[in-house]
């Protein structure tokens, strides 16, 4: 066993690493294949409206931005704002039925806003959009005589509600 041992360490000691040093220093000038790209040089360019007099300017075929500005910025204006928060969850079950009837009660004795969220397979009552935790427990208060089942859960609440 030693005898092999000793034949192993001086094979080991035989193999040599051995660094090529035009590996490290290897360069070659690949300019001639890279793709040339051109400036685009498209310029705005005042065109007249029908519904304006005034000459406005117009994007051009390419620039995309105004219009996404635009669109964005409509969606911004129509849709809720959300934030987390806590509404009062009054009713859960697969009745779609007695979920309606359920947030016509909770309409007439709260006074806020009742929503009914479905996740398959279940309908979800929740009542309010309370920003902290306190504000949900004095909702869950007025709610609790009607709806004994009634308990504070985190949800997405609206923050900006449009009439």
């Amino acid at each position: 066993m030693l005898s092999i041992m000793l034949v192993l360490c001086s094979c080991a000691s035989g193999v040599s690493q051995k660094s090529n040093s035009k590996e490290s220093s290897y360069s070659e000038d690949l300019s001639s294949y890279r793709p040339k790209v051109e400036k685009d040089t498209a310029t705005v360019e005042p065109v007249a409206t029908a519904d304006n007099s005034k000459n406005q300017p117009i994007a051009t075929t390419k620039d995309v931005t105004v219009a996404l500005d635009r669109k964005l910025a409509a969606i911004a204006q129509n849709a809720p704002a959300t934030a987390k928060g806590y509404r009062v969850s009054i009713y859960s079950g697969t009745s779609r039925d007695e979920a309606s009837i359920i947030k016509k009660q909770a309409e007439l004795i709260s006074g806020v806003q009742v929503y009914i969220q479905f996740k398959t397979p279940n309908f979800r009552v929740k009542v309010g959009d309370a920003i902290n935790r306190l504000e949900a427990n004095y909702l869950l208060g007025q709610l609790k005589s009607d709806f004994p089942a009634a308990v504070v859960v985190p949800d997405d609440i609206v923050i900006n509600q449009k009439p």
